[in-house]
């Protein structure tokens, strides 16, 4: 009977580290698919955000091309930021664009036409405002990933 005691702690200690293995297996796994979502969420993020500087050369040049100010998947984006990224992360995207708004709504209702020469000027407030917001995407973005 006193042989049994050794075998069944043994055996229970056994059990015991396999359970733990597994939870810290799973543990890692899921952290390992957040960090793999966050770079693809990253990834689209820096797309958007060189679309939008593609788009602020247009507008501050003469030599400016008529370009979309909208990215496709913004909607997407912005959910997966909210879902995602630290708050920093989301106060920094919310502020880039409410920015991209106020750009698009200026140059809307201005009738600024880049096919006609038109442009707008580099130190104009709300091309420094929308310069200001993609640097505080890129700089949040790049220390969530650190």
């Amino acid at each position: 009977m006193n042989e049994l005691v050794p075998a069944a702690f043994g055996a229970t200690v056994t059990l015991v580290a396999v359970a733990v293995q597994h939870l810290l297996g799973q543990r890692q796994q899921r952290a390992a698919r957040l960090h793999d979502s966050k770079i693809t969420l990253y990834a689209d993020v820096f797309a958007d955000l060189t679309a939008t500087e593609h788009v602020l050369e247009d507008i501050t040049t003469s030599f400016g091309t008529p370009g979309a100010m909208r990215a496709p998947d913004r909607a997407s984006t912005g959910g997966r930021i909210h879902l995602l990224a630290p708050p920093q992360a989301v106060e920094a995207w919310n502020r880039y664009v409410r920015a991209t708004g106020s750009l698009e709504l200026y140059v809307r209702e201005s009738g600024i036409r880049l096919d006609a020469g038109d442009h707008m000027d580099e130190d104009d407030e709300l091309v420094l405002e929308m310069r200001a917001a993609i640097a505080g995407v890129r700089r949040t973005v790049r220390a969530d990933l650190r």
